[in-house]
């Protein structure tokens, strides 16, 4: 998507969002899914910004997406500091839900791939139960590194092709779900994909959802980095961090159209 083709974009640190609501995302998505494919989406979170300072790679997966949504307090803060602020967190936990419900009313299928083994399944039942009208075309939880075996890879593809969805679910934790979606998804001729990074735990009840206060103000990080420490301690108060630092030098005027080192 071309700025000229689609909602207004706003630049941190180099990685384009787009100024967009969640209603507007859903009639938007709507469209891809008509529209036929391939069409990826991204909920740009503070992580994907700081994890794409290093790996040019993902940044260019990040900027080719046909739609970035802002998801997390942390980059509708930031914009607001800029001076260009965003109009909406586009939580993508919530965005799923959303667009479930969209896809039920619709009558259109959708497919949930990645996550530990039965998660998937488990996430696509509570959905079922939600929204009974949905249609679920397939779940899948291939093993970790399948993405660097061609025969997996290949035997993961072909199931999509046969499931057909209209709109993918990839949980495979960034940047490997964003880049996996810019690999393959035109492979798979499936409309609409979206990299939903730990959502299948939360739906599926695996992993406790923050409190909405939290989330509201910000501070979801807080309530998942008390939940799982050894697994998130270097994301939170390591990595991500030096996001608020790189925010203040950008309206200082530095230049952010490449990567920093």
């Amino acid at each position: 998507m071309h700025s000229g083709d689609g909602p207004p974009e706003v630049t941190i640190l180099g990685v384009r969002l787009h100024n967009i609501s969640t209603e507007e995302t859903l009639a938007l998505i709507d469209r891809f899914v008509s529209e036929k494919g391939p069409h990826q989406v991204c909920t740009t979170n503070v992580d994907f910004v700081v994890q794409a300072q290093k790996d040019r790679e993902f940044l260019e997966v990040l900027n080719r997406a046909d739609l970035s949504v802002p998801d997390g307090m942390g980059v509708i803060y930031a914009s607001r500091f800029l001076g260009t602020p965003l109009k909406e967190n586009v939580k993508g936990r919530i965005l799923v839900i959303h667009l479930c419900k969209q896809a039920s009313e619709r009558g259109q299928s959708v497919f949930l791939m990645g996550g530990e083994p039965g998660v998937a399944a488990k996430a696509a039942e509570v959905l079922k139960r939600r929204f009974p009208e949905l249609k679920v075309a397939g779940t899948s939880s291939p093993r970790v590194g399948f993405e660097n075996n061609r025969e997996k890879n290949n035997a993961v593809i072909e199931e999509l092709r046969r499931a057909k969805p209209d709109i993918l679910f990839v949980g495979l934790g960034a940047p490997k779900q964003e880049k996996w979606i810019a690999d393959n998804l035109p492979k798979t001729d499936i409309p609409v994909a979206l990299g939903i990074g730990g959502t299948f735990d939360i739906i599926s009840g695996k992993t406790r959802e923050s409190p909405g206060w939290m989330t509201n103000v910000g501070l979801e990080w807080l309530f998942r980095l008390t939940r799982e420490p050894g697994r998130l301690w270097k994301r939170y108060l390591v990595r991500d961090p030096k996001f608020f630092w790189k925010i203040v030098e950008q309206k200082l005027g530095k230049d952010f159209s490449a990567p920093l080192h």
